[in-house]
């Protein structure tokens, strides 16, 4: 799993849908334990806003400050994948108070 995440899940190489929906993202940290089989990842990701509704976006990231500025909505990603169990649970957080 964690050549997958490191070779498809990443900009540059993702799939197309995906890449439609995040600008950037990258990952930031990895844990391998291999009894009980336990991934963790932790990625870096810039959603593009255009595919966030409007009235969320007012709530996860601050307008631009200009014209020539692009809105930017930044969070980190927190995957914990349990092998054996067949199960992951992913968690987003963004900055509070602009999110970005």
């Amino acid at each position: 799993l964690a050549v997958l995440v490191r070779t498809k899940l990443v900009t540059g190489v993702m799939p197309l849908a995906l890449s439609q929906v995040i600008r950037s993202r990258e990952v930031t940290k990895t844990s391998v334990q291999q009894m009980p089989p336990i991934e963790d990842f932790m990625f870096s990701t810039e959603l593009s806003p255009e595919a966030v509704p409007e009235a969320f976006l007012e709530h996860l990231c601050r307008r631009a400050d200009n014209a020539m500025e692009r809105r930017a909505f930044r969070c980190v990603e927190s995957w914990h994948v349990e092998l054996e169990q067949g199960q992951a649970m992913v968690e987003m957080m963004n900055a509070p108070a602009g999110g970005s």
